[in-house]
Order: structure tokens, then C-alpha cells, then sequence
């Protein structure tokens, strides 16, 4: 499944145009040559951590290399807080219960608590889920951009 469809692309536009090789590119981002290849295959999708690594190894925004946006800018990002940290910021705002978020955006709720309270983060196809429901950037969702 390809919840950002255009990552793939993306992120093999930007390889080519650094001139590095996929394993030049995997060793800099710290992943596997193989896992570049899945990605820009679409075989899989990175996790936020590695997602996060390449946009900022490009210094573009989460938004333009999964295809939120289509303009790309460079610039420098605030090192992402915890997720579940950053969730907590995003349902002040936002005020909701647990139940009205996991409800509406039709997440599971062990997933949730998961995610509040650390002990994992959610996958890119929960994530669009979560950017549909507050209505944000990606890269404010993951606290990069205040």
C-alpha cells in the first residue's frame, strides 16, 4: 500500500539529482542500500525516523517529499520532539477526546494509547489518517516547523 503515492518519485527525483549513488545515499541517511531500492520501487514506505533522515539529508520538508506539496523548500528543521509529545500539542489545539480522535479518524485505540504514550509511533497510513483529522502539515504534525 502506498498511503503517499508520490514518495516514491520524489524521493528518486532527489537521489538522481544529488548525483550520489544509492549507496552513497543509504550510508549518509543510515539505512540499508536495499530499503532506498524498496522505497523508490514502492515496495515499502520508510518509518517517520528514516522519513524524517532523508528530509533532512535533502533539507526539504516531509510535506513536498511525500507529495503534500509540490513545492520544495530548503530550509532547516527543529529536531521532532516525541511523538507522543507532539500529539499531546496537536489535541490542545485541536480539543478532543481520545475517543472523538480515534472515532472520527477511524484509528485504532491501542494504537493510539500506544502513540500518547511512547511506546511506538504510528506507520505513514495512521499518519495521513492524523493529517487528515487536524488539518496540518506533515512536518508540523512531527513538530519539525512551529
Amino acid at each position: 500500500m502506498n498511503t503517499f503515492p508520490d514518495f516514491a518519485e520524489r524521493f528518486k527525483d532527489l537521489i538522481s539529482e544529488s548525483g550520489l549513488s544509492q549507496k552513497q545515499i543509504a550510508c549518509a541517511i543510515g539505512i540499508t542500500e536495499t530499503s532506498v531500492s524498496n522505497y523508490i520501487s514502492g515496495k515499502s514506505e520508510p518509518s517517520l525516523k528514516v522519513l524524517v533522515a532523508i528530509a533532512d539529508y535533502f533539507k526539504c520538508t516531509t510535506d513536498y517529499i511525500t507529495g503534500k506539496k509540490d513545492e520544495s523548500e530548503e530550509k532547516i528543521f527543529l529536531p521532532c520532539p516525541p511523538f507522543s509529545t507532539q500529539l499531546k500539542i496537536l489535541m490542545d489545539k485541536k480539543p478532543c477526546s481520545s475517543y472523538r480522535l480515534c472515532t472520527d479518524a477511524n484509528i485504532p485505540q491501542a494504537s493510539f494509547y500506544d502513540w500518547r504514550n511512547g511506546k511506538t509511533e504510528p506507520n505513514l497510513y495512521n499518519v495521513k489518517k492524523l493529517l487528515d483529522y487536524f488539518d496540518c502539515s506533515l512536518d508540523f504534525l512531527l513538530g519539525r516547523e512551529a
